[in-house]
């Protein structure tokens, strides 16, 4: 009749591409969970950070500096030590690769997780620095300054 018959014994089917398959979307998952909880760590660790500065900044404000300048300080400050943390943190990662620094369990991570996802993180840590130094800076500027001066960690 025209049809061409496949035989069973024949009939080959690939498991490495579907394995392949399920494995990037783990990562994808993997990644997006890491991210999150970075971005919740990063901002809690910024709150209690500006909160401890509290009186510098309001000491700027009682000294005639404007909301600009405080939010660029401020975003000047956040940015350098989001930079300065990453370095550190990707020396540590690159020691680790390089078997200076016995630690498995951040070898394995490190060699899961690629380069865009490096720089996709740095990006998002840059990000939220802006960010916060806009929200903080226009907080200060929102409040008293006897109300400012008075909250204390």
């Amino acid at each position: 009749l025209g049809f061409d018959t496949l035989k069973i014994r024949e009939a080959k089917y690939d498991d490495a591409e579907m394995v392949k398959q399920i494995l990037n979307i783990f990562k994808l998952i993997v990644t997006i969970v890491l991210i999150i909880t970075l971005f919740f760590i990063t901002y809690f660790i910024i709150r209690i950070i500006y909160k401890s500065r509290n009186s510098y900044y309001t000491t700027l404000r009682t000294l005639g500096s404007t909301k600009k300048v405080c939010i660029n300080i401020l975003m000047k400050e956040l940015i350098c030590h989001a930079t300065i943390a990453y370095t550190i943190f990707l020396i540590f990662i690159y020691l680790v690769c390089k078997d200076v620094i016995k630690f498995n369990y951040f070898k394995e991570l490190a060699n899961y997780i690629g380069l865009t996802e490096y720089v996709f993180v740095y990006l998002i840590l840059i990000l939220l620095s802006i960010l916060m130094s806009f929200r903080y800076g226009r907080k200060i500027f929102k409040d008293s300054i006897i109300k400012t001066y008075g909250e204390r960690i």
